[in-house]
Formats: C-alpha cells, sequence, structure tokens
C-alpha cells in the first residue's frame, strides 16, 4: 500500500511538472511569435528588434566587419540600435574578441535570416558534442528544450553551445582527455562559464587535457587578433570589464535582473550592499573550487553524477551569469533524472524546470533563487559521486559511463 501511494504522489508530481512547463512553452512562444509580428511594442535592451540579444550580437560583429574591411559608416546600421556598443557606456559590447569571431561570421547574413542560422547551428553542434560525448537523444532534448533553453531560444543567446561544450568536456575528460580539453578551449568565448574547469585541468594526471585546452585557446586568440586586430581586445580589456561591473552594481530598486542566476545577484536582489554581495559571491566561488578540486581527485563511482554535480557547483562559481547560461545545468538534470531512482526523480525533475521558472519566481518575489537551487543540488550529487560520503538511498545507482 506504501509503494502505491508513493507511485501515486510520484506521477502527482510528474503531472504539474508537465503542465506547468507547457505553460511555460506556451507563454514563451507566444511572446516570441508577438514580438515577431509588432515588433515596434517590444523595445528590448534598446533596440525594437525581434531578435532580442542576438541583435546586439549580430551589430556588434557587423560594425567590426565593416572596421575590418574599411568601409563607410552605415547610417542605417546605426539607426536601427540608437546606441554605439563600443562605446564606454552600460551598453558597451562585454564579450571577449574571441566571442565576436562568431558575431562576426553570423552579421555577414541579413539578421532575421542570420537568427535562425544562429539557432539552427547553436543547435546542430550542441547536439553533436553531446552524442560524442555519449549522451543520449532524449537527454539531450530534454536537455536543450528545457526552460532554460528556451529563455536561451528567447534571446538568441549561446547558452546552448556554452552548455554542451561544458557538459561534453566533463564527460569526456576521463576517456578522450584530447578531445575534452579541445571543447574546454573553446569556452574561450565565454570564460566564465568554464572555471570550474580550472579546478579540474590544474592536475598532473589531465596534461593532456590541459595541453590541447591551452592550445585551442590559443589559437581562437591568435584567430581573433589577425581577424580582428588590436583594437577590440585594447577596448575589452580597459573598458568592457569596468562597464561590466558598472551594469551589476546598478541597485535592484532601479534596474531589476529577475533573469539572474549568480550569488552575487541573488544579494543584491537580498538588498545587500554591493561590498557585501561581491564578498558573499567571492567566498561561494572559493567554496565550489574547492569542492570541485576534491570531487575529481580521486576516482569516482558515478561520472555521470560527478559531471552533474561539477555543472551545479559552476552556477555558484561564476560571478556574472543569467538563465540562458543554465542549459549546461538543465542537461545535467536530465541525465540525472534519466538514471536515478523514482523518489529522487522528482528532485531532478524540479531543478531542470526551476532552471527557467526561477524568473516567474523573482517576478513574484523579487528574490533571486536560482544560487540555493544550484547549491542543493550541487551537496546531494557531491554526496552521490563519492563512494566515501554516500548515504544509502540518497540517489541515482551506479550506471556505465556514457559511450561505455
Amino acid at each position: 500500500m506504501r509503494g502505491y501511494w508513493q507511485r501515486l504522489l510520484f506521477l502527482a508530481a510528474m503531472t504539474a511538472i508537465g503542465l506547468l512547463y507547457a505553460v511555460f512553452l506556451y507563454a514563451n512562444l507566444a511572446l516570441m511569435i508577438a514580438t515577431w509580428r509588432h515588433p515596434h511594442l517590444f523595445a528590448q535592451a534598446g533596440q525594437e528588434l525581434p531578435e532580442s540579444d542576438f541583435a546586439r550580437f549580430w551589430y556588434a560583429g557587423r560594425v567590426l566587419v565593416d572596421e575590418r574591411l574599411a568601409l563607410p559608416p552605415a547610417p542605417w546600421l546605426h539607426a536601427m540600435f540608437h546606441f554605439d556598443l563600443f562605446a564606454p557606456t552600460t551598453s558597451a559590447w562585454l564579450y571577449p574578441p574571441t566571442m565576436s569571431l562568431l558575431a562576426m561570421v553570423f552579421s555577414l547574413l541579413p539578421l532575421p535570416f542570420s537568427f535562425w542560422v544562429w539557432r539552427l547551428a547553436s543547435v546542430m553542434i550542441a547536439a553533436a558534442c553531446l552524442r560524442k560525448a555519449g549522451v543520449g537523444w532524449l537527454v539531450i532534448a530534454a536537455g536543450l528544450c528545457s526552460p532554460a533553453g528556451i529563455r536561451d531560444v528567447m534571446g538568441g543567446q549561446n547558452g546552448m553551445l556554452t552548455g554542451a561544450l561544458f557538459v561534453s568536456a566533463l564527460l569526456l575528460i576521463e576517456r578522450r582527455p584530447r578531445l575534452a580539453g579541445v571543447f574546454a578551449g573553446c569556452l574561450c568565448i565565454k570564460p566564465q562559464i568554464a572555471l570550474a574547469l580550472s579546478a579540474i585541468l590544474l592536475d598532473r594526471r589531465r596534461l593532456r587535457a590541459l595541453a590541447a585546452c591551452f592550445a585551442t585557446a590559443v589559437f581562437i586568440v591568435l584567430l581573433s587578433l589577425v581577424v580582428e586586430g588590436l583594437g577590440p581586445w585594447r577596448f575589452f580589456l580597459t573598458v568592457a570589464g569596468a562597464m561590466g561591473a558598472r551594469v551589476v552594481a546598478v541597485p535592484f530598486t532601479k534596474v531589476f535582473s529577475p533573469g539572474g542566476c549568480t550569488v552575487f545577484l541573488m544579494l543584491r536582489s537580498f538588498h545587500q550592499p554591493l561590498a557585501l554581495a561581491w564578498a558573499g559571491q567571492g567566498i561561494a566561488s572559493m567554496a565550489a573550487l574547492v569542492l570541485v578540486w576534491r570531487l575529481w581527485r580521486g576516482d569516482t563511482a558515478d561520472a555521470i553524477a560527478r559531471m552533474a554535480a561539477t555543472v551545479s557547483l559552476a552556477v555558484l562559481i561564476m560571478p556574472y551569469g543569467y538563465l540562458y547560461d543554465l542549459v549546461g545545468f538543465s542537461l545535467a538534470m536530465a541525465a540525472m533524472f534519466e538514471r536515478a531512482r523514482e523518489r529522487t526523480r522528482i528532485l531532478f525533475a524540479g531543478m531542470w524546470l526551476f532552471g527557467g521558472y526561477s524568473l516567474a519566481v523573482a517576478n513574484q518575489t523579487g528574490l533571486l533563487l536560482m544560487p540555493l537551487a544550484a547549491a542543493l543540488s550541487a551537496g546531494m550529487l557531491t554526496i552521490e559521486s563519492r563512494p566515501w560520503l554516500r548515504v544509502h538511498g540518497l540517489g541515482g545507482h551506479r550506471a556505465p559511463d556514457p559511450g561505455s
């Protein structure tokens, strides 16, 4: 009888999660369709364009292409955006020139068409990387179509690409270290995503992965210097960092960022002063890095759980991030759901859902709670992935490594 009620409770919880996901999907698709039909009604980040954040990405690439080709200024281009991405303002282009390389490539296409090419390319590259790492199609679909994945699609952001590279690198690092290093090196396009890898690769047993990562990153940096010149790097090192700090320092009473997912932004949502929020972020980042280092020191009983724990800890490590950066987290939760026991599947499904729904919670409460969810997930998965810490009945069972 007890098993019957547990099964009934599980089915009820999963039905509720499914319905909440359907509502989230419908609301976001309806908003996206309305934005494309009536772009003049939706001013986003200073431009009235349905491509949202991708428009800034495309615009930055187009400006750099025009400069490198010595083309005359295009008034129509600047009129669409009403601001200069390469000026010392809060609208500045904050990405490193390694990301600008991608922006330049996609800016060669017309903006609306380029948006969909970017989306298709992101999905295809992400799926290819994850399949190379041995991830099943159901997990890939669940991760890329997660609420966080939908947020990534809505903004034309890069979370699918970076999340898949990160998860794939973690899963391959023991079996195919050179390929894992290449994937890790590609994350130089958005280095805050890969900070957790510093505690993993700086190990003498992983010199091949570290060498491949270093070689890949150096190649991309040198390519950016050849293609873009020194100007973008000078801007990134002297202006973009200061502008990024100014953006996140804006009081929440003036600009509320419900899509934030970092410890710093969570503390700011609790109305903590700037110095205390930065201190809290620093403590959280260092503690999470130590846990990642401990997690990867020896053999693990469960490679999937270790990957998922690392991805969860990475959320606590990065100082700047938003919900579209949680696609990797969603992939990890989907992977754990596939293989966990029934009583813990609800937790992983809830974490997967909260990767996008924390936006709605923040809008209703004014509080960013995603870091707390990531901390809960990291704690449970850290125990699950280490045999000497395992608690009976905590979560999943040991399963073969992906691709075995």
